[in-house]
């Protein structure tokens, strides 16, 4: 099972996408980047990325790690 929740372009070539997946009973988050070889038919996965345990805890503490950082920078 494998359901994705957002995908963002990273460039041309590249995207993230997060995704809700599970493995051996274990539910998952799975944030990956994706890359294509040009023709844009078929993403395949990399080895970049993170999986994690979809534990409201951990996946909390993420979002909140991701605010700090936004909170950081500067507005476009």
């Amino acid at each position: 099972m494998s359901e994705a929740v957002a995908v963002i372009s990273k460039n041309a070539r590249e995207r993230i996408q997060v995704a809700l997946t599970e493995y051996n009973g274990r539910e998952l988050l799975d944030v990956r980047v994706y890359y294509t070889d040009g023709t844009g038919d078929e993403w395949k996965p990399t080895r970049k990325g993170l999986t994690v345990r979809r534990d409201r805890e951990i996946v909390g503490a993420l979002r909140d790690a991701l605010d700090k950082a936004l909170a950081g920078m500067p507005e476009n």
